[in-house]
């Protein structure tokens, strides 16, 4: 892009190379070629992975026409926009920048950037943080920012041209794909905690409000539980005791922009228990007989006895095709009936209404009256009783309620009676009239602590911009009398994930132990790898050992699969004693909660390999089936005789001839018996040895070796192939040469010689032996003598 400019023209007239005439003038060029700039996209979207230093940026490019190399290009930001409720500011930088951002007291957060490249042919828009969108009522969804910009070509000071380009921002919004399942123990005392991974929040501020119009009534300690909401978190409290909390927290996100989530059962909730038809309850005990038993839903007994004017506390409770009178089929005057109402498990049941039917005895005209008193608990958790009268004629069915008065919460125990009526006869005389009715029971409502309550918090995420998703957290509390305990040891293991087949879930804890339901199969995870899983209808002492896990009787010591955990878990404790018990981090669990292997198959190479990935260092199967006997004689009682006998991995003895060990670790074995002569010495190849996995066992061999004299016994030598050649003599370097051992393809000099020199064999011995005596080589290590000699 250039100005207009004046040229002078000049004319010349040429005749026979001679210049005849010249003339010149002035003209002018005018510069009308149109600057112009490209517009893009962006989306507010880009701003998670612009804001994550482990992901790269999401950029979007324009193209800018050709300007002069004199010139330069200075960017202006539209006005009107905004991010969070707060306006958008500006700074120009001089590496052709754009800076976009807002203030908010002394927080400046950046917004996006514009940088135009340094040959001014394009640039670059990167999103930084969303904007502030609105939304279209008929849709209900959040319009596109259409937000223009001008770019100025400057020649110096002075603007020569310019052109308004514009970026289209698309909005984001939360989004929710699914629901959450929670299972938990209905036990007064739960934290579960995650991240909610089928729903994502925008990059504008999002509030989370709850709907409680679908939750089923709740009690706890025979109070209501009401609901309040603030901040995310949704309280259930009774009485001004919390219940249970559930929050959704968009200020914990992870990656992926998912909030986490909590919920917290702080106490046993209880629920409704309506029982309406008389048809439902189920005569337990009785009729006719001193005392009624009548069982409602399962979870309320109504305990009745009588007491009557001709009996007294002889009477008897009469039913009749669900009719209920006392020392007969009906009340008559001074008699009196008494319910006390109990749970399943003989505490006093909570009762919150009792509907009655009653039927009088005798002409349409026959009046009768009902007196009723029941014994309640208030508000406060006082004591009261209260009263009151059902007065009624004829012999029709009529219904009335004992209703909660007095500020009572809940009653245990009614009473019913048949005062005395007095009548005028025709005379005008006051004289005692009948007073004769019998009663049904028509409905009870109760508090109920003992079934299953299934809850469906629903949820609303809404951004700044108004835009919503909504979802359902779905737990179901499962009664405490019916969730049963155990522990899962090798040590007390703290913190493996398990899943029972009931639903029920969670992490071991530090006493080892997780909830189940009679009849469920547990499995036990670390991360994404399975320990093992177990019937536990199969477990009669509450205790699952590790044999347990892999179906083996508890005193096999040699189970593969079995090793491999006690491997694994000791391994991967957090101090590194599972003596004092095992306790497994969270970081270990996320540590494999990529893997995927069979523990059960995995061969030892891989798993130590494995482990060592994690920081740890791998126990030896030796050291962890040590302790995994030595646990099951603390905690199940088993005496050492009913265990079998240990044996390594692999044994091969040698004697003159070939070894080949194959996979997993192997150990070499020489016994004294079987060796050679000083002229004719055996000799034996071992064709894959591995220094990091196998084991030369020369305990048996030699004769009153130590570490320090291990130079007097062997004899290395080295040929051009690389193998190592062990020249052993039994009883020291006195006695003939016994025993010849080729390690095939192992050059001894080059593993453990760290410079050439004197002390060679020194060297190598040391490395065989290994510190702490933990190298492939196994020798008699007496004890309280001279240890093996120190690395040179």
């Amino acid at each position: 892009t250039e100005n207009s400019e004046t040229v002078v023209l000049r004319a010349t007239t040429v005749d026979a190379q001679i210049v005849t005439k010249t003339d010149s003038g002035e003209g002018v060029i005018t510069d009308n070629d149109v600057f112009s700039v490209s517009s893009t996209v962006s989306d507010d979207d880009d701003a998670n992975e612009n804001t994550n230093i482990n992901l790269t940026n999401i950029t979007h490019t324009g193209a800018i026409d050709p300007i002069a190399s004199s010139q330069s290009i200075e960017l202006v930001g539209e006005a009107t926009l905004t991010s969070n409720g707060l306006a958008v500011q500006y700074d120009t930088y001089a590496n052709n920048t754009l800076q976009a951002y807002t203030i908010d007291g002394v927080t400046r957060v950046e917004i996006f950037t514009i940088v135009v490249s340094s040959d001014n042919l394009s640039y670059e828009f990167t999103q930084l943080a969303g904007l502030d969108h609105s939304t279209n009522h008929e849709t209900n969804e959040s319009t596109v920012i259409m937000a223009n910009f001008t770019a100025l070509v400057m020649d110096g000071t002075t603007q020569v041209t310019d052109s308004t380009f514009s970026i289209s921002i698309t909005d984001d919004a939360p989004t929710v794909t699914g629901s959450l399942s929670i299972t938990t123990a209905n036990d007064g005392d739960e934290l579960i905690e995650g991240f909610l991974t089928n729903a994502t929040v925008s990059n504008d501020v999002t509030s989370v409000s709850w709907d409680i119009s679908s939750l089923p009534e709740l009690v706890f300690a025979g109070h209501d539980v009401e609901y309040s909401q603030a901040d995310g978190v949704l309280t259930g409290s009774a009485n001004g005791d919390a219940v249970f909390r559930i929050s959704i927290d968009i200020d914990s996100l992870n990656d992926d922009l998912n909030p986490g989530y909590t919920f917290e059962l702080l106490n046993i909730a209880g629920s409704i228990g309506t029982v309406e038809l008389v048809e439902t309850y189920t005569e337990v005990t009785g009729g006719n007989v001193g005392e009624l038993n009548l069982g409602f839903g399962g979870f309320i007994i109504d305990n009745m006895s009588a007491v009557s004017a001709a009996n007294g506390a002889t009477a008897t409770v009469n039913t009749n095709n669900s009719w209920i009178g006392v020392d007969g089929n009906w009340f008559d005057v001074g008699d009196e009936l008494d319910m006390k109402f109990i749970d399943i498990n003989g505490d006093d049941a909570q009762i919150k209404g009792l509907s009655i039917t009653v039927e009088g005895k005798g002409s349409d005209s026959a009046a009768y009256e009902v007196n009723w008193s029941v014994d309640a608990i208030d508000i406060n958790g006082n004591a009261i009783t209260y009263n009151g009268v059902y007065t009624g004629a004829g012999n029709g069915d009529v219904i009335f309620e004992i209703p909660l008065v007095n500020d009572a919460i809940y009653f245990t125990d009614v009473s019913f009676s048949a005062p005395q009526l007095y009548g005028v006869n025709n005379k005008d005389e006051t004289v005692e009239v009948s007073n004769s009715f019998r009663i049904s029971i028509g409905g009870v409502t109760s508090n109920v602590y003992i079934d299953d309550i299934d809850l469906g918090f629903n949820y609303t995420l809404t951004d700044a911009d108004a835009d919503t998703a909504s979802g359902v957290v779905n737990v179901s509390l499962v009664a405490d009398d019916a969730t049963l305990t155990a522990v899962v040891i090798d040590g007390m293991i703290q913190g493996l994930n398990y899943q029972a087949s009931s639903g029920i879930s969670g992490i071991t804890d530090e006493n080892g132990g997780f909830s189940y339901t009679a009849g469920d199969t547990v499995t036990f995870m670390l991360g994404n790898i399975v320990i093992g899983k177990i019937d536990m209808d199969n477990v009669s002492d509450n205790q699952v050992f590790l044999q347990d896990l892999a179906g083996v009787d508890r005193g096999d010591v040699n189970d593969e699969y079995v090793e491999n955990m006690a491997v694994l878990l000791q391994s991967l404790d957090a101090d590194g004693d599972a003596y004092n018990g095992i306790v497994i981090t969270e970081a270990m669990r996320d540590a494999f909660s990529d893997d995927d292997f069979d523990l059960a198959t995995i061969s030892e190479q891989d798993l130590v390999a494995i482990i060592e990935e994690t920081g740890h260092v791998a126990l030896s199967e030796d050291a962890a089936m040590e302790h995994v006997q030595d646990m099951l004689e603390l905690h199940a009682g088993l005496d050492t005789s009913e265990f079998d006998e240990r044996v390594l991995d692999e044994e091969l003895v040698g004697y003159d001839g070939v070894l080949v060990g194959g996979e997993g670790i192997d150990t070499f074995v020489w016994l004294s018996e079987d060796d050679g002569s000083g002229a004719e010495p055996a000799t034996d190849h071992i064709t894959d040895f591995e220094l990091d996995n196998d084991f030369l066992d020369l305990s048996d061999l030699l004769n009153g070796e130590t570490g320090g004299t291990l130079d007097e016994y062997l004899d290395f030598s080295f040929d051009v192939a690389g193998n190592t050649t062990i020249a052993i003599h039994a009883s020291g370097e006195s006695s003939p040469i016994s025993q010849m051992i080729v390690l095939d393809g192992v050059n001894l000099e080059q593993e453990y010689i760290a410079e050439a020199g004197s002390n060679t064999e020194e060297q190598i011995i040391n490395g065989l032996l290994g510190e702490d005596e933990g190298g492939p080589l196994i020798i008699d290590f007496p004890e309280l003598e001279e240890a093996p000699p120190e690395v040179i």
